[in-house]
């Protein structure tokens, strides 16, 4: 039941985040990220076979590095969060329609990752065409950090996908997989020349 409830904090954590209550975001991350642990654990309890599970494990590190990411990052003396652009509960409510659309047009190629990709390659998307149409000089931070979360989402994306690479009729999925997984590297090496071109900039 928890590994299905703890994962809403997330969003507690961003609202609370974004309303500069720092104390509550990093223990909301932090109780999200919980969930990530248990397949790790689970083979030191005999509830599931030892091997290696690359799934789970890149599933971990997704969860656990942007928590202990915000931990570190937002202390007492860090500036305030805040968006480029939007209000937060619009940013949230476009992030919901993005992922629950991904899953209504496209439901055979749907995994667990289909969704939060397709939302970060939406996101990213954005955040490039806004970033080319500013005039002036930005700070790499958001580029290196999209440019970080885009080289885990893939990964994310190739440990789930790599099982049903040799599965019959699993033609959709597969194709679906393997689209997206093109377009993370896209956009993760746009985001990585653009961090790179900010810091020579600098």
């Amino acid at each position: 039941m928890l590994t299905w409830i703890l994962p809403l904090l997330w969003t507690a954590a961003y609202f609370a985040l974004l309303h500069d209550r720092r104390r509550p975001a990093r223990c909301a991350a932090v109780g999200a990220a919980l969930p990530a642990l248990w397949p790790l654990l689970a083979p030191l309890t005999g509830d599931m076979a030892p091997g290696p599970h690359w799934y789970d494990t890149t599933a971990a590190l997704l969860a656990w590095l942007p928590a202990l990411a915000l931990c570190a990052a937002h202390h007492r003396d860090a500036p305030p969060a805040r968006l480029p652009a939007g209000s937060p509960g619009l940013v949230f409510l476009a992030g919901c329609v993005v992922t629950g659309a991904s899953v209504v047009l496209l439901p055979a190629a749907a995994d667990a990752v289909w969704a939060p990709a397709t939302c970060f390659a939406v996101g990213a998307l954005g955040w490039l065409l806004w970033h080319a149409r500013r005039t002036d000089r930005t700070s790499p931070g958001a580029a290196l950090a999209l440019t970080a979360l885009g080289l885990l989402v893939l990964a994310v994306r190739i440990a789930a996908l790599y099982p049903w690479l040799h599965v019959p009729g699993a033609g959709t999925l597969r194709g679906g997989g393997l689209g997206q997984t093109a377009a993370l590297v896209l956009l993760t090496t746009a985001l990585a020349v653009t961090a790179g071109r900010d810091l020579v900039r600098r």
